[in-house]
């Protein structure tokens, strides 16, 4: 199983701007036919997408960025995974892929550091 965590902010403020990059991409994913109904859990939106290779569980924190690293260590724990099953979308598309601040980039952007994918990991 692996975990696409899509990372934003809540409330309309933040609506179809930069910071909601993470929650857009996430909900591209959910689009599928192969995706089930988002369901509040873990203080997130997480629905299941059915792929060929597995399950893949599409997660929306609904905390501010920084604090979500408390629902995804939820998530991870409940379903007894490693951080390196998931995948984080933010911002501009930057990808990351485990808590040790690895991302990979697009052409051009930075490798700003949010601290929200660490916040509450070691608990």
């Amino acid at each position: 199983m692996k975990v696409v965590v899509g990372l934003g902010n809540p409330g309309p403020r933040y609506d179809g701007t930069r910071h909601n990059v993470g929650y857009a991409v996430v909900d591209a994913l959910a689009a599928s036919p192969r995706a089930g109904r988002f369901q509040s859990r873990f203080s997130a939106q997480v629905a299941e997408l059915a792929e060929d290779a597995g399950k893949v569980l599409l997660v929306k924190p609904e905390t501010f960025m920084n604090l979500s690293g408390r629902s995804v260590r939820q998530v991870l724990d409940f379903y007894q995974l490693t951080p390196a099953a998931a995948w984080w979308v933010r911002g501009v598309g930057a990808c990351m892929n485990e808590f040790n601040g690895e991302t990979t980039k697009p052409e051009g952007g930075s490798q700003k550091s949010q601290g929200g994918r660490k916040e509450g990991m070691a608990e």
